[in-house]
């Protein structure tokens, strides 16, 4: 009967070692509170207030044909960054006017094992001198602005005829001043990636390939159509911030 306790004993302490290891090992799936860092020159400030929003593109595919209708979505922190009155220019970022900047995050590194994501800056002085600036986030922006993008999709022996028939243009107030979304076609000249011109038929109008893969030297090579492009604007600038792609995978889905 001893020797059974003390077997009992062994298992409830190695269960209650267990079960306290799960618990400090487990990860939480709460969302990382949106964080910022600025780390700048000592005695010179060039950043002076910064705000962050959740951009939400919301892409609704209506099939002609069918009663079928295909969604899909993105998320990207923006990041708007108010310059002290001694900066004349901040780049990489994008200038929106009254000295305020964006930050699209694909301009930032990928993020690091504690998930802090990077970038330098470079500001130019009205003196005409370089500093230096560092800007490091993490987490997602409570305050989200959401865009949403319907087209009309059409299967043809050439591949898609894909519209668009409609687009939300949502605006959002920082600093004192007002920002919105803007869509634009791609082939316009700020665009990123550019769709060729034989596939655009102007109007918001494209025909897209049937598929989205071709093969390289034996590999499987994923391209990406983009169907439109998002700038945000502001009084005395435009500047890119997302791309929409046609999702491919959603329609085979």
């Amino acid at each position: 009967m001893r020797t059974q306790a003390v077997v009992l004993v062994l298992l409830l302490l190695l269960a209650t070692v267990a079960g306290v290891g799960c618990v400090r090992m487990g990860f939480s799936k709460e969302p990382v509170p949106f964080s910022l860092r600025v780390k700048e020159t000592p005695n010179i400030s060039v950043i002076q207030n910064w705000t962050a929003l959740n951009l939400e593109v919301n892409v609704s595919l209506f099939l002609i044909g069918t009663k079928k209708t295909v969604s899909s979505g993105s998320e990207t922190p923006l990041i708007l960054l108010r310059v002290s009155e001694d900066v004349v220019n901040l780049t990489p970022a994008f200038p929106l006017g009254e000295g305020v900047y964006v930050i699209p995050s694909d301009r930032f590194s990928p993020p690091l094992d504690s998930g802090w994501r990077m970038l330098p800056l470079t500001a130019i002085l009205k003196n005409g001198s370089y500093v230096s600036v560092e800007v490091e986030y993490r987490g997602k922006p409570k305050m989200s602005l959401g865009m949403n993008l319907n087209f009309e999709v059409e299967r043809t022996e050439k591949g898609y005829l894909v519209r668009l028939i409609g687009a939300g243009v949502p605006s959002v107030e920082a600093f004192g001043m007002s920002y919105r979304l803007v869509p634009l076609p791609v082939n316009t000249t700020l665009s990123i990636v550019g769709i060729p011109p034989e596939k655009y038929l102007g109007n918001w109008t494209y025909i897209l390939p049937p598929v989205n893969t071709r093969k390289e030297d034996g590999t499987e090579v994923r391209i990406n159509y983009p169907m439109a492009m998002v700038f945000i604007e502001g009084k005395g600038g435009r500047a890119f911030v997302e791309k929409v792609n046609f999702p491919y995978d959603a329609l085979r889905g």
